[in-house]
Parts: structure tokens; C-alpha cells; sequence
């Protein structure tokens, strides 16, 4: 450890500041150690050009170890980027939850409040160690959030139909692109009854019914479409 901190020094590194909370990593006995096991250290140049350089905590749904992500700031080309304001949240939060349970159900719906559960007790053990009462909450939403993310996934695994899935490959959006194909295939766009082609509503369906009343009336008749 002393080599190490040898190395930094000799390499003049100096570690950025961190948003989020001043640990990384909490363990051992009821998860009562707590501990910065990671950092990005940059040299003076790094500083000079990236002067806004950030490291931020980032959420731990399952996991005792934070991931951190660094934020270069500084040189950017063009707009700023979209940013997501955490207010609007506030002023929509009723309604995205009725329109949530009457659009989706309520997987997604008990799988956010497990996650927020979770960040809550996170958040709580930066400031204050958690009671072993507390540290048991976490880890029964954790547990939580773990069931219902498996049931939104065989949710996905069922619209698809496809075979692959069976490798427990997780990544949603594909899932929807294949329900969605799956519902473009199945959708008749036009129909030919007696030599004639068929495309609009209306007439598609004027035209089976008047074709199956025409085979039941008159049970010799062969394929009229």
C-alpha cells in the first residue's frame, strides 16, 4: 500500500472530487464497513483541460459495491445535451402512476418502488450507519426488486417467442421489437376473393363475409378465395 501510494505521488496524481456520497463500497457484518475502494486519479494536464472533471456515484440496485462514473465536462461541440430535470417528476408523479397501472399493469410499478426502496436505505447509510432493522429493509427490497425484474422478463420472453431468449439475454428493447413484429406479421393488409384483390377495411371484411355466405349456401362450391 505504501508502494502504491509511492507511485501516486511520484506520478503526481490527484484524485477528483466525488458527488454522491463519500463511500463506494459497504460490507462485512450486517454491511457496517464502509470503504472508497475506487477512484479515477488524473495528472496535472488531465486538470488543466478537463477542469470541470467530476467522479459520480452511481445506484446499486443488488449489488454492495457502487459503481462511479466520471464526467469529463469541459470541451464540448455543438448543443448541450438533453438533461432530465428531476422536477418534472414531481409535477407528473400522480398521473404517470395511474396511467402506468392502467397501460402496463403493475410489474413495472412494484419494481420502481422496490428500486427506490433500495436507494432510499442507500442514501440513509451516507450520512448515518443503518440498525440491523434497516439493513433487513434493504435487503427485503432488494429481494423484491430481483422478483419482479425476473417477471417483467418472462413478461417479454412470452411476446417474443423467440427461441434465443432461452440464453437469458436481458436486453428489453429487443424484446419490444419483436412483439411489435410479431403483431405486423399477424396484421392483413389485403385479401383476393374470387380473383379480385381486396385492400381496404371495408371492403376486406364486406368481402369474407359475402364469401362464407356464399360457401355455406351452396355446400358444392369449391375455394372462393
Amino acid at each position: 500500500m505504501r508502494r502504491f501510494a509511492d507511485v501516486i505521488e511520484e506520478l503526481q496524481l490527484k484524485d477528483l472530487p466525488l458527488f454522491g456520497g463519500p463511500f463506494t463500497w459497504s460490507g462485512r457484518a450486517n454491511n457496517q464497513t464502509l470503504s472508497r475502494l475506487d477512484r479515477f486519479l488524473v495528472n496535472e494536464g488531465w486538470d488543466c483541460r478537463f477542469s470541470h472533471s467530476r467522479q459520480n456515484v452511481l445506484p446499486r440496485p443488488v449489488s454492495n459495491h457502487f459503481s462511479i462514473l466520471l464526467e469529463g465536462g469541459g470541451l464540448r461541440n455543438g448543443p448541450s445535451p438533453f438533461r432530465f430535470e428531476n422536477m418534472w417528476l414531481k409535477v407528473v408523479k400522480t398521473k404517470l402512476k395511474e396511467w402506468n397501472k392502467d397501460v402496463f399493469g403493475r410489474v413495472e410499478y412494484r419494481k420502481n418502488v422496490a428500486l427506490d426502496q433500495m436507494q432510499f436505505w442507500d442514501a440513509k447509510e451516507k450520512t448515518n450507519r443503518l440498525t440491523l432493522e434497516e439493513v433487513e429493509a434493504r435487503r427485503e427490497a432488494r429481494e423484491e426488486y430481483k422478483k419482479w425484474v425476473l417477471l417483467e422478463e418472462v413478461t417479454w420472453r412470452q411476446k417474443s417467442r423467440e427461441v434465443w431468449l432461452k440464453e437469458r439475454d436481458r436486453n428489453t428493447s429487443f424484446f419490444h421489437m419483436m412483439a411489435n413484429a410479431h403483431r405486423r406479421r399477424n396484421n392483413m393488409e389485403r385479401i383476393r376473393i374470387n380473383g379480385v384483390w381486396k385492400s381496404e377495411e371495408n371492403g376486406m371484411s364486406e368481402g369474407i363475409v359475402n364469401a362464407f355466405r356464399t360457401l355455406l349456401s351452396n355446400p358444392g362450391n369449391g375455394a372462393l378465395l
